[in-house]
């Protein structure tokens, strides 16, 4: 079997080369970090293996749409982020989570308070439509240095960058970041746009 060249997906991607054989290497390139960015974006250890397998099959499913706009890698973090929410709806359906009263655990003193529930939801959501206003190479190397968890050395030499342009970098994606989700978080509450 041949080594498979994880340098230049995004190429032989573009190039139109089998999507059963390019899928096969991005599984081998790129199948544990998928999972990996699934655990951490998901919050579920036990969901990431079939969230990221469903990124996999989306993305065999529409690889002819793929236009390199973005990193081959972005996109399929994106398929992964798409997978998660679609796991997250068709949960709400689960009966599980629909047991009557009697059957349920007893409520431990350890619980959420339902509105600071409903505040992390606020939260969350300002950090996605934020995420979502990143440049594409922002993402990226937010995703690399804070989900992936690699190091610096590691996310310079993957970009042919130095360490101190990194940091650079990060230091200005996470200013960004901050005051879009602070904008974003507060133009949802009530009363933002002055209905008083």
């Amino acid at each position: 079997m041949a080594k498979t060249n994880c340098e230049n997906l995004d190429l032989e991607v573009l190039a139109g080369k089998s999507a059963t054989a390019l899928m096969d290497a991005v599984a081998a390139c790129l199948g544990d970090e998928l999972r990996r960015f699934a655990e951490a974006r998901c919050g579920s250890r036990g969901d990431a293996e079939d969230i990221s397998q469903d990124a996999l099959l989306a993305a065999h499913r529409y690889l002819s749409g793929f236009r390199g706009e973005a990193a081959l890698k972005t996109w399929l973090y994106r398929l992964v982020v798409s997978a998660c929410s679609r796991r997250r709806r068709g949960r709400k359906n689960d009966p599980k989570l629909h047991k009557p009263i009697d059957d349920a655990a007893p409520i431990s003193a350890e619980r959420v308070d339902p509105e600071v529930e409903v505040m992390l939801g606020e939260r969350l959501a300002a950090l996605e439509a934020a995420m979502a206003e990143l440049r594409p190479e922002d993402r990226e190397l937010l995703s690399e240095t804070e989900w992936q968890e690699l190091s610096l050395a590691e996310v310079a030499k993957r970009h042919k960058l130095t360490v101190p342009a990194v940091k650079s970098r990060m230091f200005r994606i996470r200013k960004q970041l901050k005051e879009l989700v602070s904008a974003k978080f507060e133009a949802s509450r009530p009363g933002a746009s002055g209905d008083a």
